[in-house]
């Protein structure tokens, strides 16, 4: 993942827990109390007392935790929230780890190519032998894995487990990027 040190301690906290991404199809949360001590966080708690600016998708810091943490009912609450290219996204990866590949595809389409689509190519190229002889990212060769896997080729779970860790690592930080451009915690650093 990209620099935990510019997430505060409570998103640093969340994110230890490096597994949850290796299940290409989850079936329920990884951690049911962590999921409730999640939805009753306040925005102070989740961006360490810093203010996201307006028009800022907040919402999908949230999203993305829930994603994480495989509470994929919450994060799609989340997701649908916000009506931009990141929210759709967002909200295609949610139906693709749900199993819904249809409505991943859509709104993957609604979504447009991401900023970070370079990155994650980039990064994905070591465990990803799919995705790694494509050009750029390509989301829906992403959804026909995880397609192929649902119905009997698991061949492609530690792909897929690679896949998910990098294209969330992106996402997250670009859409963290975004809320705090650059907050305290980075200003630390310089």
């Amino acid at each position: 993942m990209a620099s935990m040190s510019r997430y505060p301690d409570y998103i640093q906290r969340l994110l230890l827990h490096e597994r949850t991404l290796d299940e290409p199809l989850p079936k329920e949360p990884t951690d049911y109390e962590l999921v409730i001590r999640l939805r009753e966080a306040d925005d102070a708690k989740i961006f360490g007392g810093m203010t996201p600016p307006p028009g800022a998708p907040a919402g999908l810091v949230r999203a993305g935790l829930f994603y994480y943490h495989n509470a994929l009912d919450d994060a799609h609450k989340q997701a649908q929230a916000d009506q931009g290219d990141l929210g759709a996204y967002w909200h295609g990866m949610i139906h693709r780890r749900e199993g819904d590949f249809e409505n991943a595809r859509y709104w993957m389409r609604r979504a447009g190519e991401q900023p970070v689509f370079q990155e994650m190519q980039h990064r994905a190229n070591d465990g990803a032998p799919q995705m790694g002889r494509q050009a750029n990212w390509d989301p829906y060769l992403f959804i026909h894995l995880c397609e192929q896997y649902k119905y009997g080729e698991h061949e492609y779970r530690k792909e897929i487990g690679h896949l998910q860790k990098v294209e969330f690592a992106a996402m997250f930080d670009y859409v963290w990027r975004r809320c705090v451009p650059a907050g305290p915690l980075e200003n630390k650093r310089a």
